[in-house]
């Protein structure tokens, strides 16, 4: 419990019984590569073995679609991808040859609205920081994965939009490929509300339970809530 102006505030760790359940890598992919100036001091290496790890999973007779769009300022024009086989050399040799100049604009990144809910996933890889003017916040219609692979980052950004759109943030500087793997094939207990009598102004520190607890802050109205 803590007091400022008069107010009380606290912040609680609850236990909480959770499900998780794995499935397979979705075979549709969408890809936000943010390109901006400050993309050069991201680890290519880790994010592209992340990439590789993802399609060497994938079922090696079926055919991955890959939607990928490369956001400055503005975004390029969408490029598709057909894989086959863990083949993803063409995809690669796209992201291994971009040019990392310009602002951030975190407005421009979407995700192609046609895409399967069941079969597909989004990736975004960036530093989360943002230096363009007006923006509006990403509305993905599949769960979306934050990936982030700087030591500059704005992580509190990158989470919000992750769980906010049925995913996680992942710092692929601590985890290493196949465990990031896992937490996009896994599908968690995700909190949806918190409410509560004597409580007001709920926050929660995750949508998703850590370690079986989840974390609540808020400000106390009464002695008992």
């Amino acid at each position: 419990l803590s007091t400022y102006e008069d107010e009380r505030y606290f912040v609680s760790e609850l236990p909480l019984h959770w499900i998780s359940l794995s499935q397979k890598p979705a075979k549709n992919l969408a890809l936000i590569w943010d390109a901006s100036s400050s993309g050069s001091k991201r680890d290519h290496i880790k994010e592209l073995a992340l990439l590789d790890t993802y399609f060497q999973h994938l079922p090696k007779e079926e055919i991955s679609h890959v939607y990928v769009s490369i956001v400055r300022n503005e975004a390029e024009s969408p490029l598709h991808f057909e894989i086959m086989g863990s083949d993803w050399s063409k995809l690669r040799h796209v992201l291994e040859n971009i040019a990392y100049d310009g602002a951030t604009n975190t407005g421009a990144w979407s995700v192609p609205k046609d895409m399967p809910a069941s079969e597909s996933v989004a990736l975004l890889f960036s530093d989360g920081l943002g230096n363009w003017k007006e923006t509006k916040e990403l509305n993905s219609p599949i769960p979306l994965f934050a990936i982030n692979a700087s030591t500059s980052n704005n992580s509190l950004f990158l989470r919000h939009l992750a769980e906010s759109n049925n995913g996680q943030y992942l710092d692929i500087l601590t985890l290493s490929s196949e465990e990031a793997l896992a937490h996009i094939n896994r599908r968690t207990t995700r909190i949806t509300d918190v409410r509560g009598k004597g409580v007001d102004a709920l926050v929660l520190g995750s949508y998703y339970p850590i370690n079986g607890n989840i974390i609540v802050a808020g400000k106390l109205l009464e002695e008992k809530a």
